[in-house]
């Protein structure tokens, strides 16, 4: 691929230098690079992440970028790997989301990965336009059951609308054949992420993992049925203007999602109260009066396909995280940070 990924694409942001030529000699680092990949990145921006990846004290964002390996095909395991290391979040000092490793397999026997033994399983599955490759299905499930199905992240790499990506997909098992899935590095809305998001979900939740995405019309539109389970949708207001512009009330939890400029906040208010914004002609003149200052915030989040507002922290939803699972160090995430420079 031809596309590049400038610096800010893939999360770093350049240090400030320490004034005076002696104070930066005191504080410079070896040199260091990226280890060998195949991630179509600016070499400024290797740099960067290479300098970045060194500090172990420091956090990086992950990254989604541009890849030169087709996922339909096998070979250049080794940078493929490589590649997914550089790519991931990486937290300070080893904590955050814990990495599947690259050597995850049952028998353990001699292999390639960084500790020795055999490398992760990695399967390809096709369908609804993409090209996914990733651990296999029984991989990810195997390894969500033998570590109390907490959250951890995944590395992938897919073809879809037409650009090769390498990234990482933030998975979560509710029940059985119930999984939430995240791509990572992506902006909300970007319909690649979303993708690859869906993708991943549906190979994880099929009886039939091998053939799951040749059977999938839409992944965008699986997407939405699935969304359509869970929350409410906002509703645009009164024509009249107002800092207000759309509405709903979630009647189970008794909360109202009220859409204020850019952002959606949550209020835990009666079925009563939520009636006098949703039907006021000025929604705004009615929260000041009867919500502002008085009514207790509530957690809600967005579906940026459907528009629906739903609970962050209800276990069993179908596109969450645990976030309590990022706590701790993990030794895997250590080995991969070092893994991705030389």
């Amino acid at each position: 691929m031809s596309e590049h990924i400038r610096g800010k694409d893939i999360g770093i942001t350049p240090g400030k230098g320490t004034p005076g030529s002696f104070a930066e000699k005191l504080q410079s680092t070896p040199e260091v690079s990226l280890a060998p990949h195949a991630l179509n990145v600016s070499k400024t921006a290797q740099q960067q992440r290479a300098k970045a990846l060194a500090d172990s004290s420091r956090s990086v964002g992950a990254a989604a970028a541009s890849t030169s390996l087709d996922p339909s095909d096998t070979r250049g395991i080794k940078r493929w790997w490589s590649g997914s290391f550089i790519s991931a979040e990486h937290e300070a000092a080893g904590a955050g989301f814990e990495k599947m490793p690259d050597d995850y397999t049952p028998g353990q026997t001699s292999g390639r990965a960084l500790s020795g033994n055999r490398r992760t399983h990695r399967m390809k599955y096709e369908g609804a336009g993409v090209t996914l490759r990733m651990p296999s299905a029984t991989a990810i499930r195997r390894y969500s059951a033998t570590h109390g199905h907490r959250t951890f992240d995944v590395p992938v790499s897919a073809t879809i609308n037409g650009r090769q990506v390498s990234s990482w997909v933030r998975v979560t098992e509710h029940e059985p054949r119930v999984w939430s899935t995240k791509a990572l590095g992506f902006a909300p809305n970007d319909q690649v992420g979303l993708k690859l998001a869906e993708a991943a979900n549906a190979v994880l939740e099929s009886r039939r993992p091998r053939t799951a995405l040749s059977s999938v019309r839409s992944l965008m539109n699986r997407r939405r049925q699935r969304a359509k389970q869970m929350g409410v949708p906002l509703k645009p207001l009164s024509q009249r203007r107002s800092f207000i512009s759309e509405a709903g009330y979630d009647k189970a939890r008794g909360v109202l999602a009220m859409r204020m400029g850019g952002s959606v906040y949550g209020y835990k208010v009666s079925e009563q109260t939520a009636s006098q914004i949703l039907n006021a002609r000025s929604p705004g003149e009615r929260y000041n009066a009867i919500i502002k200052g008085r009514a207790r915030r509530a957690k809600v989040e967005l579906d940026p396909v459907t528009g629906r507002v739903f609970d962050p922290d209800q276990t069993k939803r179908r596109f969450g995280v645990r976030q309590q699972d990022r706590a701790g160090v993990k030794p895997v995430n250590i080995l991969d940070r070092d893994a991705a420079i030389s």
